[in-house]
């Protein structure tokens, strides 16, 4: 688990941790929900897929990689792009 719990800045909003954690949670879910692998996801946000994977496991803390994670969900979702 993440050690640090202080809040973070995500699209210039300064974010409690708790909140984070249940986007994290959200995107991982969704994720799961449509069958996308983490390797996947990686190559399409350009990271590498074990960061990927412990930012979807709250483990790491990555506020880049969630956003870029919660676009390309958002995008897949509105089947403008479409997994393999």
């Amino acid at each position: 688990m993440i050690a640090n719990r202080k809040p973070c800045w995500m699209d210039g909003t300064l974010v409690p941790f708790d909140e984070y954690l249940r986007r994290v949670e959200a995107a991982r879910a969704r994720a799961e929900a449509l069958c996308l692998t983490r390797t996947w996801i990686a190559a399409q946000i350009g990271r590498s897929r074990g960061h990927t994977t412990r930012v979807l496991a709250g483990r790491d803390r990555g506020v880049e990689t969630l956003l870029r994670i919660e676009a390309l969900l958002r995008r897949v979702e509105a089947g403008e792009v479409a997994p393999r």
